[in-house]
Order: C-alpha cells, then sequence, then structure tokens
C-alpha cells in the first residue's frame, strides 16, 4: 500500500456571512445541492445553544431564544435568511426540506412518564411551525435528500438509550441505529437486523438518495440503496469521516486511507494525512461529508473543502 509524502490541506471554497452584525455560527451543514445552511443567533444565545458552558445532558432551553436560519452559496450571497423566534432544542443541527422548509433536530430527548417532548421542528420560510415530533435521543448525524427523505444516525446513547429511553421508558426509538423518516416526520424504514450491529453510527455520507456510512463495532462500509444494505469488512480502528466517489472512498480518522471497493471488502491502496482546524472557544469545526467531497466550516464562518482526487494527489 502506497504512503503519504506530505499531506493534504484543506483550501479556501468561500465564507458564511452572519445575517446580523452580532450573530455567532451555532451549527452549519450542506444542502442537497451544495449550498451551505446555517443557524445562527446572538452570542448569549448561541452560547446556551450549543450549551458550550454547560454538559451534554441539555435537551432544551430554560427559555426560548431567537435564531436565525441562512442558505447560501460559497460566495457569500444568501439564497434564504429566516427568523426563528421560539427555539429551545439545545444542541441542534439544521437541514433543508423541498419548498425550503427548515428542519431543526435537536441532539438529546428526555422521556418521562408524562411527557416527551418533539426534539424535531419543521420550520416555513418565514419562521413558523409546520410540524414537529420525537425522533429520539442520542442524534449523531442528520442528512436530508432532494426527495425530502431524512436520515438520522444514532450515537451509543441512542442506541441502547439514556435520558429514560430503555429504563424505565420504552425501547429507544434509535436502536437500530440507523432510521429513515419522511417528511411528515413518520419514520418509514430502520436499519435491519444484520451483523455487525450499529452501537455507535460514527460516519455517514448520502449521495442522491443513497446513503453510506461506518460504525462501530468492526467499522465496516454500509450501503443503503433502495432500502437494501450491503456491507464491506474492513480492517480500520476508526472511521470519523468517510468520501464516495462510485467504488473509491476516503476513510477518514487519525490519517486518510485511500481504497476502493472489491466483492466484500474494502482495498486500501493507499495512506495520506488531512489537518483539520482545532476547535476553540466557539466551538469544533463542523465538518461534513458529501460524496466525494468534505466540506469544512470553522466557526467564523471560514468554508473549505477537500476531496478524493486531492487526497490521492498527495499518497503515492
Amino acid at each position: 500500500m502506497k504512503r503519504w509524502r506530505h499531506g493534504t490541506s484543506l483550501r479556501d471554497h468561500g465564507r458564511l456571512v452572519p445575517p446580523h452584525p452580532d450573530d455567532q455560527l451555532v451549527t452549519a451543514s450542506i444542502t442537497p445541492d451544495g449550498s451551505a445552511v446555517a443557524l445562527w443567533a446572538g452570542q448569549a444565545a448561541a452560547a446556551d445553544l450549543a450549551n458550550l458552558a454547560g454538559t451534554a445532558f441539555v435537551a432544551t432551553l430554560d427559555r426560548p431564544v431567537t435564531a436565525r436560519v441562512t442558505v447560501q452559496e460559497p460566495d457569500g450571497q444568501q439564497r434564504t435568511t429566516t427568523t426563528i423566534t421560539d427555539l429551545k432544542l439545545a444542541h441542534p443541527d439544521i437541514a433543508v426540506l423541498p419548498s425550503d422548509e427548515l428542519l431543526v433536530v435537536g441532539a438529546r430527548c428526555n422521556w418521562t412518564p408524562d411527557h416527551v417532548d418533539p426534539n424535531a421542528v419543521v420550520y416555513s420560510t418565514d419562521g413558523h411551525v409546520i410540524r414537529q415530533a420525537v425522533v429520539g435521543d442520542g442524534i449523531a448525524h442528520l442528512r436530508t435528500t432532494a426527495s425530502g427523505a431524512i436520515w438520522i444516525g444514532y450515537s451509543d446513547e441512542g442506541i441502547f438509550g439514556n435520558f429514560g429511553w430503555g429504563s424505565p421508558g420504552p425501547a429507544p426509538l434509535g436502536h437500530r441505529g440507523l432510521l429513515r423518516f419522511d417528511r411528515s416526520l413518520e419514520a418509514s424504514w430502520e436499519f435491519p437486523e444484520i451483523r455487525p450491529d450499529i452501537a455507535d453510527l460514527d460516519a455517514i455520507n448520502v449521495v442522491g438518495e443513497t446513503v453510506w456510512m461506518s460504525y462501530y463495532t468492526d467499522y465496516p462500509i454500509a450501503r443503503v440503496d433502495n432500502d437494501s444494505v450491503t456491507i464491506w469488512a474492513t480492517n480500520q480502528m476508526t472511521i470519523n469521516q468517510l468520501l464516495v466517489d462510485h467504488d473509491r472512498l476516503a476513510l477518514i480518522g487519525d490519517h486518510v486511507v485511500l481504497a476502493h471497493l472489491d466483492t466484500q471488502r474494502v482495498i486500501p491502496t493507499a495512506t495520506t494525512q488531512l489537518q483539520l482546524p482545532a476547535a476553540t472557544s466557539a466551538g469544533p469545526p463542523h465538518v461534513i461529508a458529501q460524496g466525494p467531497v468534505l466540506h469544512v466550516i470553522t466557526p467564523d464562518g471560514r468554508w473549505s473543502i477537500t476531496d478524493i482526487e486531492t487526497l490521492e494527489a498527495t499518497a503515492f
């Protein structure tokens, strides 16, 4: 297997522009068409939403805050800006749905015998709630497709239970590790009972309507296409991000393993290095894999990318 020569640096792709001068970036993702969708809020509200001064064990804020959502092109041009005046979901993630609807999902969800707060809310372009639902605790990944499919991947807490789920409450909604919801926020598919099971979904990549992922245990590469699951074995110890270009892969962990798909296994072909920005007091970078491209958006709005072809060029 080839080794790296000098590694790969990210290249500038654009900059996200806050809709208000005092706004700070809370979270960001990439839309199915390659634009950036970002959730912003004033300094105090942003810190509350990201729970920077607290812990991961917060599902909702004590009081709602005002936030703004932008959809932007790499040149900073804002396609849409939406103001949400009543956001209470801590640790939010953001995505777009058809008809310019916005989906905000909170990572945590408390179950009690008396009440379960919805942690998925769909907003209209004017900031009004269209629908909301409970989608479970321990949400690690949120992706949507051009058709409106909503893919949610779960951490170990969302799979095995916490915050009342599993004990004394019902089985965690995310117990299979990966669920698909339709635009009405109804679950329409879950990862089947096949080996290896998902104990913690670590990496996800949505290409069109097809989902690629890697997970603990064993870190296989799995593809969900037309509700059919195909699995390839790997020898990896960890995979944090997964890039896909047909049968070519980049498995990003402590270093980058370039590989291709065989009939049943992932065949490594080369390795290289990739330096990602470090977390700051404003939070970690937002890292999103989409097809062959890795998008990295830092808290100050810098939008950088790399791709499989660039990573391959640094290996030999």
